[in-house]
């Protein structure tokens, strides 16, 4: 009689407690479809950050039969431009392609983000967006106790006005009024990038006078994750410098491109032409200088070509038909600040157009205004 009393109990209560069960287990997977549909569907957020930090878990499990397993856990610090800081968990290959000092564009879901105040739940990583993009050169960072107070990059305000400077695009232009700094930072880019101060490959190592600034010792440039195949420093002012010291560079197994029997004009196309290829990081200092109209449209046409085959750029210019490279940003240095400026409010385009349509109105004023 007891144990029929005991069986009919348990008859009872087992199924009892196997919808109890049953509940609790389709509750938590309602809840966590739920959570995720909610964190799918919640606002992404992208916010410029740099790696700041490094950093690996290494826990160790031990199974039944003694056997040991070694997991590891990656974390990268992440610093945004409000100077928070959150560290979160990525995966080996991601932590293997992100440097300190590495710039670039973080993305997570909003959900996640307000988790970090009153939890420790990490956002959720896009890893595409946040190792940057596929430029070699992606940003840089000044630190200013390494400059002198007396030293006259100081008293350029669109230069003294930065501490960090990214790139986003593989065509970058700066323009700006002569004096307005476009030049100074090009050089110390060149310069703490691994070039020769007065232009060339990497190769060349020579000085016939020490004019740069001391900006590129203060500089850092953050690197992407590829390695240029080739690269070139082209400035104008020193471009006979160069081609001179490419004889001296010349052997029988590298000829001389012979720079110095072509015009100005041919050989500058020349050089650029010669160096520049796929997968290369090419700085040029007002390549327009020595270049005729169509000239320049060719070297537009080859520059255009290389970037789209994943060469970088960084170009200082007047030209008003280099400036309007397609898919290319550009950054005005006027007003003391450095800021981005679209193609048709440059002054190169804005006077050059005006010139053009209203030229005699436009000589009469200026004429008459010097008179």
């Amino acid at each position: 009689m007891f144990y029929a009393g005991i069986d009919l109990l348990f008859s009872i209560l087992f199924p009892i407690l196997f919808l109890v069960v049953l509940g609790m287990i389709l509750c938590a997977i309602i809840g966590n479809i739920s959570t995720w549909n909610k964190n799918n569907h919640s606002p992404r957020l992208t916010v410029p950050a740099t790696v700041v930090a490094k950093r690996t878990e290494v826990s160790r499990h031990h199974t039944d039969n003694t056997m040991m397993h070694t997991f590891t856990t990656y974390y990268v610090t992440f610093q945004v431009e409000s100077g928070d800081r959150m560290e979160l968990t990525v995966s080996g290959s991601d932590y293997g392609m992100l440097v300190e000092g590495d710039i670039g564009k973080l993305s997570f879901q909003a959900p996640a983000i307000l988790g970090l105040s009153g939890t420790k739940r990490s956002p959720t990583l896009y890893s595409k967006e946040y190792c940057m993009n596929d430029l070699f050169i992606q940003g840089l960072t000044i630190d200013w106790n390494r400059v002198r107070p007396y030293n006259y990059v100081r008293q350029i305000p669109a230069i003294s006005g930065i501490d960090t400077f990214t790139f986003h695009k593989p065509i970058t232009f700066f323009v700006g009024e002569n004096g307005s700094g476009k030049s100074t930072l090009l050089e110390a880019i060149a310069v703490a990038y691994g070039f020769n101060a007065e232009g060339g490959t990497k190769n060349y190592s020579f000085s016939t006078y020490n004019s740069h600034s001391e900006l590129c010792e203060a500089m850092t440039i953050s690197k992407g994750y590829r390695r240029p195949k080739f690269g070139y420093f082209l400035r104008a002012e020193s471009f006979y410098n160069v081609a001179t010291k490419e004889i001296d560079y010349s052997d029988d197994d590298h000829p001389s491109k012979g720079y110095h029997q072509k015009s100005h004009g041919e050989s500058f196309l020349a050089i650029a032409q010669d160096y520049m290829g796929a997968d290369g990081v090419y700085i040029f200092d007002e390549p327009e200088a020595a270049l005729s109209p169509q000239r320049q449209l060719t070297l537009l046409i080859n520059i255009y070509r290389c970037a789209q085959e994943g060469a970088q750029f960084i170009i200082v210019s007047h030209s008003p038909i280099l400036l309007g490279m397609p898919d290319a940003e550009i950054f005005s240095f006027d007003n003391g600040t450095i800021h981005p400026c679209q193609y048709e409010d440059t002054d190169s385009y804005v006077i050059t157009k005006t010139f053009v349509n209203n030229r005699q109105h436009f000589l009469n004023q200026l004429l008459n205004e010097e008179t």
